[in-house]
Order: C-alpha cells, then sequence, then structure tokens
C-alpha cells in the first residue's frame, strides 16, 4: 500500500510539472492573444504622390509597399498577453524619409483599439482618434514622438 501512495505522489509531481512546463510554454508563445487587430495607413499626401512603405515587427515583416495617392495598406495579426506587440513603419515620399510606430500594444489609445488608422499627410503621419471622429497630427516628419507631438 505505501508503494502505491509513493507511485501516486511522484504522478502527482509529475503530473504538476508537466502543467507547468506546457503553461511557460503557452504563455511564452505569441499565440496567447487578447484580440485580433487592424492597421491601415493610408497615402493622403495629394494627388500624384506615391508613398513608399515598408512595415514590420520584430517577428514579421510585411515588405515593400508602393501607394498611389488615396490608396492604403492594411494587415492584421493577434496582439499578444502581454502586450508586446509593436509594428513600426518607414515612410518614403518625394525627399522624406522617416520611420514610426503604427502600433505599439503598451499604448493604451492603441492597444483599445481593433482598427488602428494612419493617414499620411505632408505636415506628418495623422492618427485616427476615435472618440473626436477625427484625424489628428501624431508625428510630424523629421521629429520623434519624444519632441513635442
Amino acid at each position: 500500500m505505501e508503494m502505491v501512495q509513493q507511485f501516486q505522489d511522484k504522478m502527482t509531481t509529475y503530473n504538476s510539472l508537466v502543467l507547468l512546463f506546457v503553461l511557460a510554454l503557452a504563455l511564452n508563445e505569441s499565440s496567447v492573444v487578447i484580440g485580433r487587430k487592424h492597421v491601415y495607413v493610408g497615402n493622403d499626401l495629394g494627388e500624384g504622390l506615391i508613398l513608399n512603405l515598408h512595415c514590420k515587427s520584430k517577428d514579421d515583416d510585411l515588405g515593400n509597399h508602393q501607394l498611389s495617392y488615396r490608396q492604403n495598406y492594411t494587415w492584421g495579426f493577434k496582439s499578444t498577453f502581454f502586450g508586446s506587440t509593436l509594428f513600426w513603419c518607414n515612410f518614403q515620399w518625394g525627399n522624406v524619409r522617416d520611420s514610426h510606430e503604427v502600433f505599439n500594444a503598451a499604448e493604451k489609445e492603441m492597444q483599445d483599439k481593433t482598427n488602428n488608422l494612419w493617414l499620411t499627410r505632408q505636415d506628418g503621419l495623422y492618427y485616427y482618434n476615435h472618440d473626436d471622429d477625427e484625424y489628428q497630427l501624431k508625428y510630424e516628419w523629421g521629429k520623434t514622438k519624444n519632441e513635442g507631438n
């Protein structure tokens, strides 16, 4: 009887270790998600101006895209449970070359929205404010977000 009890105790310990291992793997995977998100980046630079766009995250390179006036590029993804999802884009048009975050799960404003909408205009990158129902200048070209935007 004592031998059966020892076996059951070892199995309980083994099962607990397996469960902890599986949970650790699950938490480490980006498949542990809290919801599907979409990012839209549109060209509102003006007639005849082409926007060259290259967006990526730590894990995904979405490639190069050329957007004509009033075209947009969009993609969907699942944000990680720990709020570590980050996408940024390199923008190029005319003499302007710049790079900015377009989704950062650490920013509540972006994390709370299913659709994150951006427009490129000649003075900068605009983010759609859902509460005010309008696009607002988020980044001026050539300035980082810490320079007053």
